[in-house]
């Protein structure tokens, strides 16, 4: 993760569901090899079931009902 990816995340209010959603797929999109490439990581080929899915982790992660998600 380079200085401009970490700042990206570091404005993020990690503390809501969306926030830390955005923040987890910032994260795993900048996830590099062992040489220094970009690694295809996600967690679903359909980008809107790959955000369906980091919601659903983040929901998770804060202890967060479905309909309390913010």
């Amino acid at each position: 993760m380079n200085f401009s990816t970490q700042g990206m995340i570091d404005g993020l209010d990690k503390k809501t569901v969306k926030g830390f959603a955005e923040a987890l797929l910032i994260a795993v999109g900048s996830c590099k090899d062992d040489q220094g490439r970009l690694m295809a990581v996600r967690f679903h080929d359909d980008p809107s079931e790959n955000i369906k899915i980091a919601l659903q982790v983040a929901e998770m992660m804060l202890g967060v009902k479905r309909n309390d998600a913010s």
